[in-house]
């Protein structure tokens, strides 16, 4: 045993055995650890399809064609009356060619107030006088009682549409005196009325439309509906007003839409536009159905 101990540097047999252990275990973690760490450091790349290669069209710009010239409208002549714009044929408005036949929709007929059918200076004036005087009696029982607040509401014989216009209705109207414009029979307008709504016609309503200085204008409306959403029919009911004073622009006119009486043309338009300035006693003849404002 000391020959073999001699031998190996004097350590024994056992702890030769126990050192080498040892040392192949530190070397094998130590390979390890390496192992991990260039592991850890790969990178991994993302695998890839080959993308297929797309053709390129051509695009060829076609150039917009040129809108054709319509032909103007002609001028009415000055002898001819006042007529409104004429009706397109009846359609469906629920149909996909409306916005097609607004496109195609003629531009509405200008027309030269006429000088037939006025009233004469005498009754102006004493439809003048009468609208007055009942505006006068109204005004001064809301003050003596303090009904301001239910003057907005309005009252059976005057209503406040908007600040400074008063719709009235004249108890006097009803009097033998102004027959001359009540009774169908004696009105000067009433051959245009028959032209219009045929022989078979009655009255529904009469009164005065007052708007004082300072008013405020209207919001664009129209009086009445149609009967029917279907299909355009004939005018049904007319509306005649008759100024009392010479219609200037600083006096508060009232300003038609021609052609808004028409089924799907109801709507504002600035280029439609009329504000007929006429003399006192002249007749403006309208569609019940045609959109207005009164203005400032």
């Amino acid at each position: 045993q000391n020959d073999e101990g001699n031998q190996t540097g004097g350590e024994p047999p056992v702890e030769r055995l126990r050192r080498t252990r040892r040392t192949r275990g530190n070397k094998s973690s130590l390979q390890n650890a390496i192992a991990l760490k260039e592991k850890s450091n790969a990178v991994v790349q993302p695998f890839s399809r080959p993308r297929p290669k797309r053709k390129k069209k051509k695009v060829v710009v076609k150039p917009i064609p040129k809108a054709k010239s319509q032909p103007k409208p002609s001028k009415p002549s000055q002898n001819e009356y006042a007529r409104p714009p004429s009706c397109l044929p009846s359609f469906n408005t629920a149909s996909k060619k409306t916005e097609k036949r607004k496109r195609e929709m003629p531009p509405p007929r200008r027309f030269t107030p006429g000088t037939h059918w006025r009233l004469d200076k005498t009754q102006i004036q004493l439809c003048y006088d009468a609208s007055i005087e009942h505006y006068d009696k109204v005004m001064n029982t809301v003050k003596a009682r303090a009904l301001f607040a239910e003057l907005q509401d309005g009252f059976d014989v005057l209503r406040e549409r908007g600040r400074g216009r008063y719709d009235m209705e004249l108890p006097a109207f009803d009097e033998d005196v102004f027959k001359f414009f009540t009774d169908p029979t004696q009105a000067p307008w009433m051959q245009v009325v028959h032209q219009i709504l045929g022989p078979d016609v009655s009255l529904i309503h009469k009164g005065i439309f007052l708007s004082m200085p300072g008013a405020v204008a209207q919001n664009y409306h129209q009086d009445g509906p149609h009967l029917t959403t279907q299909y355009q029919r004939p005018c049904h009911a007319i509306n005649v007003f008759v100024p009392l004073v010479d219609l200037t622009l600083r006096n508060g006119p009232t300003e038609f839409v021609l052609g808004s009486h028409i089924l799907g043309y109801d709507g504002y338009r600035k280029s439609d536009s009329y504000i007929p300035l006429v003399k006192a006693g002249t007749p403006i003849i309208f569609d019940y159905r045609l959109g207005h404002l009164g203005m400032y």
